[in-house]
């Protein structure tokens, strides 16, 4: 079975590969805030592994929307499809890095860390590299379901943070040993399945128990909303073998 990290390396071109790999240095940002969120508050992983599963997730709905859908990057910033890809990694890896400071408006905290370490990463990449470091901060910021997304890689990005749902992964944070609707909503949940559909984007969520649909409603649903992406993307319940679209 390969590694998380085996699987975005295969979803990534070179430049935005070298890219990832420069940007791993950072790790200890994520286990930092996952300490902060798990030994201290008692909550699910928020760490290293939420950041691999968002930044592989992104890059495949990115990959079934990028013709679909006008890239910000490419349209705003007259730059590539490379570019994009690089704003959605930066921003996905680092979404969560604020939980260090507080759980509580960790995107806020999550935006004024990622500020040096982008002025430090970019140049290397970019002669001029304050417009995509403004991308990825934009990306960052919005990843939250009450802030809007203004670019298409910040609503894939926050879509793709939703999605990390699969087996107690649930996003809402939720006490570990505590059992309530938030415990119980994240177990019922097996599998998230990214793939085409006709909208083009379809992400259809397996379920053991009725208790998921409020996880994929709470997350999955309200993130949609401020996406940017409602027209193209179609979320479906599955149970017992039996399809149901989700109104959202």
């Amino acid at each position: 079975m390969a590694t998380l990290d085996e699987e975005i390396r295969e979803l990534l071109p070179q430049r935005p590969l070298t890219f990832y790999k420069d940007l791993k240095q950072y790790e200890p940002y994520l286990s930092s805030g996952n300490r902060m969120i798990m030994n201290r508050m008692g909550y699910n992983d928020h760490g290293i592994t939420h950041a691999k599963i968002v930044t592989r997730n992104a890059l495949r709905i990115f990959e079934i929307l990028k013709h679909a859908v006008p890239l910000s990057v490419v349209k705003d910033l007259d730059l590539g499809e490379e570019d994009s890809m690089i704003v959605i990694i930066a921003s996905s890896f680092l979404h969560d890095i604020g939980n260090m400071v507080h759980r509580d408006y960790h995107n806020v905290h999550s935006v004024s860390l990622a500020i040096p370490l982008l002025h430090e990463l970019l140049p290397k990449y970019y002669e001029n590299h304050v417009p995509i470091m403004s991308e990825v901060l934009h990306a960052i910021f919005a990843h939250d379901e009450t802030a809007r997304c203004l670019t298409t890689e910040a609503g894939i990005v926050s879509l793709a943070d939703g999605t990390d749902m699969e087996e107690g992964r649930g996003r809402i944070p939720y006490e570990r040993g505590r059992i309530d609707i938030h415990s119980a909503s994240a177990m019922a949940i097996n599998n998230v399945h990214i793939c085409k559909g006709e909208k083009p984007l379809r992400i259809e969520v397996t379920l053991t128990d009725n208790a998921g649909i409020f996880q994929v409603q709470e997350i999955l649903g309200k993130k949609l909303l401020t996406t940017g992406l409602r027209d193209f993307v179609e979320i479906y319940l599955k149970k017992d073998g039996k399809n149901k679209k989700m109104d959202v």
